[in-house]
């Protein structure tokens, strides 16, 4: 992108491109692309769209997998028959699916996910390999303002996105272990028992877990190099007795050492990239303050206060907007006008 001079990236942050976005900022320095964060992927194609229109050149606009390609397709469809320059990026996968994550990358994945907006793009790709990559956004800017001008689509597979630190791993001593549940999951779904034992001794034996009596044991079982692990090890140790961490900035109460055998090990997985929770509301929209009261001419609809409160909805995100418009809108309508 910076080889192309793209000043301005736009999107709705999405799991599926989290490591295009974490690229853009943290070693691109948010320049050239510089990010737009939008409330929506049509907004995102929008701003692109008379970006083009304005300077006669491509922007970028980034779209989150299926929902998100499916979001920003009528204004995609806009561009095309304005036949402007554009480049569309988006996410998928792992389309390895042994190195899916729970739940969450099954559901946002999707095999040829061009079919969407072949019909209004120019041309769509989805590279195989980080090799592959060069080339086919060098040949989709090329085809992209070419006359006649229109957008195109690229996919990238979320594993060729990711660093090598995916999955992390969470160690801690028999003293950490004993403070409580290290887990505490979240299901919506009543088929299914997600509690996590107090002393997470359960699931130590269930193997979600791993025991060893030593740090080079626990190296062995998470195929990591055991003289590195011990000088991470070590290092953070040296950080809990300082009783500040300098190196990430982690709360001083949170730290705690690990130093009393056996040590334990869990893989941890970022599963889900997303905004939940927001304001809370009453059943005609209205934005309630922290003693529970309406806030006087405040309404709020959509995703940014979902009914469903901290969990993520499933494929009902716009009609929940729909439903929650309405009513705000009714509401908002019948106030006494200002005077």
């Amino acid at each position: 992108m910076k080889a192309f001079d793209i000043e301005y990236a736009a999107f709705n942050p999405g799991a599926t491109f989290r490591g295009i976005h974490d690229s853009i900022v943290n070693y691109g320095g948010n320049y050239k692309p510089e990010v737009i964060f939008c409330h929506h992927e049509e907004i995102s194609v929008a701003i692109a769209h008379g970006y083009a229109k304005a300077k006669n050149k491509p922007m970028i606009a980034i779209v989150h997998n299926m929902v998100g390609l499916q979001h920003a397709s009528m204004a995609i469809f806009n561009a095309y028959i304005d036949r402007v320059p554009m480049m569309v990026l988006g996410g998928t996968g792992p389309m390895n699916s042994k190195r899916r994550r729970p739940r969450i990358d099954w559901i946002h994945t999707a095999l040829v996910q061009g079919n969407q907006v072949r019909d209004y793009t120019k041309w769509d790709d989805q590279p195989y390999s980080l090799a592959d990559v060069p080339d086919s956004f060098i040949r989709g800017y090329r085809i992209a303002t070419t006359d006649p001008t229109a957008p195109v689509y690229i996919n990238y597979d979320a594993d060729i996105q990711d660093y090598p630190r995916i999955p992390c791993h969470l160690i801690f001593d028999e003293e950490g272990r004993k403070l409580g549940p290290i887990g505490i999951p979240i299901v919506n779904d009543e088929r299914y028992d997600a509690s996590w034992s107090e002393d997470n001794l359960a699931e130590i034996e269930k193997g979600w877990i791993k025991k060893g009596n030593s740090l080079e044991d626990i190296a062995a079982q998470i195929d990591v190099n055991p003289k590195v692990l011990r000088a991470t090890v070590e290092r953070w140790n040296a950080l809990c007795n300082d009783g500040q961490d300098q190196d990430h900035k982690r709360p001083p109460k949170t730290m705690m050492p690990i130093k009393t055998g056996p040590f334990y090990v869990v893989e941890a997985w970022p599963i889900v990239n997303n905004t939940q929770g927001g304001p809370e509301h009453d059943v005609k929209q209205r934005v309630l303050d922290p003693m529970k009261k309406p806030i006087p001419r405040l309404y709020v609809a959509g995703e940014i206060s979902s009914i469903y409160g901290h969990l993520y909805l499933e494929a009902g995100n716009i009609t929940e907007c729909f439903v929650a418009g309405k009513i705000a809108g009714q509401n908002a309508a019948a106030e006494n006008s200002w005077g």
